[in-house]
Order: structure tokens, then C-alpha cells, then sequence
């Protein structure tokens, strides 16, 4: 290009800085090029899945006050949620981890990081995050149906058990969910002829304002 050349206003670009990818944006008005889309309110929009997002960016994003002292020993910049949910403006409101199998040590320790998210970025400091999630399978065996049944039921409140005597919710509400009950395939009993049973379950930590 020589040096004669300049750069056209119509066509030079910005970039917006944000949880979207960036958007080109020209400098001329609406009214001089497309007029705008007929986009619905933001009440009305969709909430936005985001996977893999870093706690720097939850904490950055939800706007919330940043509060004085040494930060909270779980917010480090390599943590990340598997899955957050952002509001239409672009704002994280409910983090998810997942986890394949309950491992109580591992699992708690995510639970942790879940309720600093929400003590940090929640109501209580003007942030925009509400609900925290853990989810996993939980499954059990037994020679028939009726014993695989009782033993899932045994594991799950075993489950609940240890969240209770080795977490603290800190303040947080703290709720169970269980979902349907599934029945393994019969080409699974394997040797010893056994009946398994599968169920995702939840622990959901809420934010109160």
C-alpha cells in the first residue's frame, strides 16, 4: 500500500469488549446504512450457555463490589466452572459443575469453590450470580431390583450425610434434587447377575438477597 493511501472513516472498525465475540462496528449511523433489526427486548431474549469460563471472568462480569482485604483462597485465575448461564445482558447468574461420579473429597471441594462464587458475586455484593450447582451419578447394585433400589436410596442419603458434616454453606441455602431412577440394560449384570440402578442428582446452592 503505498503512502498516499488513508484510511477511510466509513470503514475503519471497533471492537466491543465483552462476554459476546467481538462485533465489528462502523461509524456510520443507522440511519446511513441498514436500518436496525427488530431484536426483542432483553426480558424477553434467551439466557446465554458459556462452557469452560474462568473465575476471573465470572468475577469480572457480574459486576459486583470488590470487597477489601486478601482475596478468597478458591478464586484463583486457573479455576474454571464447567458451565455458566449468563443473563441477556451478559451477566453470569448460575455456575455449574459436573461431575461424573460423587468423590467426597473432590466433590467438596468444588461445592466450596461454587459457594465462594456466589459469597463473591452474588446479592450481598451487588453481583449478578444467584445459583451454584453440583451434579453427578450416583448408581448402586443389588441381586434384584428391590435390593438395588433400597442401596441407591442408602447412597444417597449417605451422600447427603457427608455434605452435611463436612461443608458449610456459610450463609447459602442449600437444596437436594434427585432425578428419575434408571434400570441398566440386562447385558450389564455381568457375572455375578446383579441389578444396577443410575440417577443423576444435584446440590444447589442459592444466593439470598
Amino acid at each position: 500500500m503505498g503512502t498516499d493511501a488513508k484510511r477511510s472513516p466509513q470503514n475503519s472498525l471497533q471492537t466491543r469488549p465483552g462476554p459476546y465475540p467481538a462485533v465489528p462496528l462502523t461509524t456510520k449511523r443507522c440511519s446511513e446504512t441498514n436500518p436496525r433489526p427488530n431484536l426483542p427486548p432483553l426480558s424477553l431474549r434467551p439466557p446465554i450457555l458459556q462452557k469452560a469460563l474462568s473465575f476471573e471472568h465470572i468475577v469480572w462480569w457480574s459486576g459486583r463490589n470488590p470487597r477489601p482485604g486478601r482475596p478468597r483462597g478458591n478464586m484463583n485465575d486457573g479455576n474454571r466452572c464447567d458451565i455458566v448461564i449468563l443473563s441477556p445482558r451478559g451477566r453470569p447468574i448460575h455456575v455449574v459443575e459436573v461431575k461424573r461420579n460423587w468423590d467426597e473429597d473432590n466433590s467438596l471441594l468444588d461445592l466450596r469453590r461454587i459457594r465462594d462464587l456466589l459469597l463473591e458475586c452474588g446479592p450481598a455484593r451487588d453481583g449478578s450470580l444467584k445459583r451454584g450447582y453440583l451434579t453427578f451419578m450416583i448408581q448402586s447394585s443389588g441381586e434384584n431390583a428391590g435390593q438395588s433400589l433400597k442401596n441407591l436410596s442408602h447412597e444417597r442419603s449417605e451422600i447427603q450425610e457427608g455434605i452435611y458434616r463436612r461443608f458449610n454453606p456459610n450463609g447459602l441455602q442449600m437444596k437436594f434434587h434427585c432425578g428419575a431412577k434408571r434400570r441398566w440394560p440386562r447385558r450389564y449384570k455381568g457375572e455375578y447377575n446383579l441389578d444396577w440402578f443410575s440417577c443423576p442428582f444435584c446440590v444447589e446452592l442459592i444466593a439470598i438477597s
